[in-house]
């Protein structure tokens, strides 16, 4: 690594810029944890009630089944798990952003080993400009989970086969088998990995360190680990391999999949424009820059990495559109973390670094636009008349319905049922924290018994949509006979110009 200079005088390094020479890691793990307490904060401040994927996470979870309908089941579970340690909603917020933030620790641990300590802190500090990894709103999810998980696999991966590394073959056979219970599309990353592993240059890296045995070793351990969740995909049509808007889970942002798979790929404009500022493709031949050389990459480290970075995010783009799978554009963000590696692969071996102050002007408003752009819409959109989820008054409503039915039973509320994402937030706010029952539909509720309902009772619940405070004829036929209260009239959490909430509700008694 070498720093060049102006004609006339010197070049100042700038503090980003000692920070890259002397401790690169220090710095990417700073920046890291910064991005992370950054969008924690924002749905802290700005979400009364939680992301209603926290709360259908958490009521999924606690059932601890291998499979749910339409939603892998390993972020249900973490989130679960976590929750069932430390009970703070305020920590539920943080999962998804600290998740982000581990991956792209991952990410830096595999580009500086593929580029060097400097180039691969570049490549990673860029991804703040690729929209679908670095905007992480929201819980931790089946996108949101699968980044840490394809990171640690294909990291472990590397260690494995390129440095003989023999732990990293157990890590690879485990974060391969949970590839497949978080999602779909890490299993992309994997096939590629395994179709390296045993051609050309990944052979012979295998045979060079006699890891052939453990090779085997982390087969068994994925079979191990993946043959429960198999078998449960497989006796449910493979039914919640990847999140479906049909599970009921996915409310903002679906989208035809060519239309995902173009918007993940127009998330890369901050990245394309760090690119142009920052080096010297718009710069003047004597304009000032600092340059940072890395040594000369090898055949198997360039192809891998290019394949890595390149080939899964096409290939799943093409099955989501051959199978017309409606999709968000974040559900790719497990498959573009190697975007900023990519382009730093081809920047050659020596990479000049010109306009630091206006790079690092542009990369702090990529860093904090969306965040507050998020906070600012959650305070605003209330006062023209938009109710989002984050704003639902899950807490007044769980108050009344958990004290209520506690008062006329003398029973803790065990089941509240209605529609999947509100009887979540409901079932998450309640003192009793009751198994939730969507739309009453025992198929998608197997938690809940036959009986379940007549022997402990429920609240039952549904909108009142133009005054009309009947109950839906679904709701009646699967319930046992229940007489309706009063509608409810609640104020949203946020203030703001819009209507109250209006829900019919009724409480169903234990009839043992």
């Amino acid at each position: 690594m070498h720093a060049s200079h102006l004609p006339p005088g010197p070049l100042s390094a700038s503090l980003f810029v000692e920070g890259l020479r002397a401790r690169a890691g220090f710095l990417v793990a700073s920046a890291l944890i910064f991005h992370a307490l950054l969008w924690t904060l924002v749905a802290i401040i700005s979400e009364p009630t939680p992301d209603p994927k926290i709360a259908a996470g958490l009521a999924i979870g606690r059932e601890w089944m291998l499979g749910y309908p339409g939603l892998p089941i390993l972020a249900p579970w973490v989130t679960e798990a976590v929750y069932s340690v430390f009970p703070s909603v305020l920590l539920m917020k943080a999962l998804g952003s600290a998740a982000v933030a581990l991956a792209g620790w991952y990410v830096f641990g595999l580009a500086r080993r593929i580029v060097g300590e400097q180039h691969g802190a570049l490549a990673t500090l860029a991804m703040v400009g690729v929209t679908p990894v670095s905007f992480p709103v929201g819980a931790l999810d089946s996108a949101t989970i699968q980044m840490p998980i394809v990171a640690g696999m294909v990291l472990s991966w590397w260690r494995a086969v390129r440095e003989g590394n023999r732990a990293a073959w157990i890590l690879f056979g485990v974060t391969s088998a949970l590839a497949l219970y978080a999602g779909v599309q890490g299993l992309f990353v994997l096939a590629l990995l395994l179709v390296v592993s045993v051609t050309g240059s990944g052979k012979a890296a295998i045979r060079k360190h006699k890891s052939q045995a453990l090779a085997v070793a982390a087969l068994v351990v994925f079979v191990l680990l993946a043959a429960p969740r198999l078998w449960w995909l497989a006796t449910h049509n493979f039914s919640g391999l990847y999140e479906s808007p049909i599970a009921g889970f996915e409310t903002v942002g679906v989208m035809k999949p060519y239309e995902a798979a173009g918007g993940a790929l127009a998330g890369h404009l901050g990245l394309i424009l760090l690119i142009v500022v920052a080096t010297p493709i718009l710069a003047n031949v004597r304009e000032a820059s600092v340059s940072f050389t890395r040594a000369p990459l090898s055949g198997f480290s360039a192809v891998a990495a290019i394949l890595i970075a390149a080939v899964p995010f096409f290939a799943a783009a093409l099955a989501a559109i051959a199978f017309n799978l409606r999709i968000t554009i974040d559900a790719f963000a497990c498959l573009l973390l190697y975007s900023g590696l990519l382009a730093f692969l081809f920047a050659g071996e020596t990479v000049r670094l010109c306009r630091q102050r206006l790079a690092v002007i542009i990369a702090f408003i990529l860093l904090f636009l969306p965040p507050l752009g998020i906070a600012a819409l959650n305070f605003s959109l209330p006062w023209f008349g938009r109710g989002l989820m984050t704003n639902w008054p899950a807490q007044a409503a769980a108050q009344i319905m958990n004290e209520s039915f506690r008062n006329r039973t003398g029973k803790p509320l065990a089941i509240i049922a209605g529609q999947t994402l509100y009887a979540a937030e409901i079932a998450l706010a309640a003192k009793d924290r009751p198994h939730i029952f969507p739309d009453a539909n025992p198929e998608i509720a197997p938690w809940i018994k036959k009986n379940a309902v007549k022997e402990k009772g429920a609240v039952v619940f549904w909108p009142v949509i133009r005054g009309n405070a009947a109950p839906p004829t679904s709701l009646t036929i699967a319930l046992p006979p229940f007489v309706p209260e009063a509608p409810l009239s609640l104020l949203w959490s946020l203030p703001g110009s819009i209507d109250p909430v209006r829900l019919g509700w009724a409480i169903i008694p234990p009839q043992k």
